[in-house]
């Protein structure tokens, strides 16, 4: 193994200027336009009429009896809800699912680090928490953050990257059913297919995945790879370990293709060339590269009425058929800044152990890019990277 010890300045200097940036985009652009002050004078408003602009009523986001923590819950109900009820172009619905799949994606990545015998007892071992605060902030603040504790608290050339083979099987259903599930279900058209508080209660729901996850995957492991006397031993040979890893990054790559690929294509697809059902000309008409996958820049973010915004509350609900757009401003930076830096992650770590050896080629990696976006190319990297490292203890076990 070609391996040698990089210097994590460099991917440090790549993953700051992308928090920064994130941040901007996200927190300071939303005091800027107004557009928190949206959500707490409308969801948020729960000592008046709480109401989600665009959406159906009843609206009643009192689900703990805390004020504090009912609010919060209202605000993030009233972020989602907004995108997916209020007037809406198809570069928007694009954007939503697209940012919603590389989420989930860069989520499932990461998740695997809970469970890897090097991490056992380090904060990095905590995703669950960093998924709870990703969910109460952003994870433009959240992911970057978690990158560079991980680049300075692990060796990527000497740690035991192995995982027990059963806390790797189930991550990808227990993922299906935490996260993919009920997101499907909120972004169902309401009340035509479900009901206004079916809507909300899912959309809550979805707030705590992490959670749910937690609680999924344990018990599937409980049902399915009870604990026993010498239990971690029989399941450490890095064959086992390699195969789980490598089922559940598969998954991981196809969850980013699946969503990736069909909205690059449609994106890139001429208007002069639309073609099919009325739906889908609407959406090769609608869409471009530009207006699906590149954000605003932070120092022109959609413009807001702030008189609409001063006059909100009470019986005024005014329309905010801008709100969308700003919902997808703040995912674009919200999702894509992080989404980046995990590219670069993988990257030191791949390059850590790889060297100057061989690997991934360049057009593999332009490949994977287009195929699955920074995601699967970040998947891609980690999982050869593992798979040098697993070689390397077979082989040490062999002699």
């Amino acid at each position: 193994m070609d391996s040698h010890n990089p210097s994590k300045m460099p991917p440090l200097l790549l993953i700051l200027p992308l928090f920064t940036l994130g941040l901007y985009g996200t927190m300071v652009n939303g005091f800027e336009t107004g557009y928190f002050s949206i959500l707490t004078a409308t969801s948020g408003n729960l000592d008046n009429d709480p109401y989600v602009p665009g959406g159906p009523e009843p609206f009643d986001p009192r689900y703990t009896g805390s004020k504090a923590l009912d609010t919060r819950m209202g605000i993030l109900i009233g972020f989602f809800s907004g995108l997916i009820n209020g007037e809406r172009t198809w570069d928007v619905d694009l954007a939503y699912v697209w940012t919603m799949g590389m989420f989930f994606s860069g989520w499932a990545l990461l998740s695997v680090e809970a469970h890897r015998r090097a991490n056992r007892g380090r904060v990095v071992s905590w995703t669950n928490t960093f998924g709870n605060i990703v969910q109460s902030f952003s994870y433009a603040l959240t992911i970057p953050s978690y990158l560079i504790l991980h680049i300075f608290t692990t060796s990527p050339t000497t740690d035991d990257v192995s995982v027990p083979e059963g806390e790797v099987r189930h991550l990808p259903l227990s993922m299906t059913l935490a996260y993919i599930v009920p997101a499907v279900i909120m972004s169902l058209p309401t009340p035509s297919i479900i009901p206004a508080k079916l809507h909300y209660d899912i959309t809550a729901l979805w707030q705590i995945f992490p959670v749910l996850q937690f609680f999924i995957h344990r018990a599937m492991n409980i049902v399915c790879f009870p604990r026993a006397p010498r239990a971690d031993n029989t399941t450490r040979t890095p064959k086992g370990v390699g195969k789980s890893l490598a089922n559940h990054y598969r998954f991981v790559i196809f969850t980013a293709a699946v969503v990736h690929l069909p909205i690059l294509l449609v994106s890139l697809t001429p208007a002069s060339m639309a073609f099919g059902p009325v739906w889908l000309r609407e959406m090769i008409t609608q869409t471009t590269y530009n207006n699906v996958f590149v954000p605003y820049g932070v120092w022109s973010p959609p413009a807001v009425d702030l008189a609409k915004v001063a006059a909100l509350g009470g019986e005024n609900k005014a329309d905010l058929s801008w709100l969308p757009g700003l919902t997808k401003h703040f995912l674009h930076y919200d999702i894509g800044c992080p989404t980046l830096a995990m590219v670069v992650w993988a990257g030191y770590n791949y390059r850590a152990v790889i060297g100057n050896g061989c690997g991934v080629g360049a057009g593999k990696m332009v490949a994977w890019l287009l195929a699955g976006g920074p995601v699967a190319l970040a998947t891609v990297l980690m999982w050869e990277r593992d798979e040098r490292l697993l070689r390397v203890i077979e082989g040490r076990k062999a002699q």
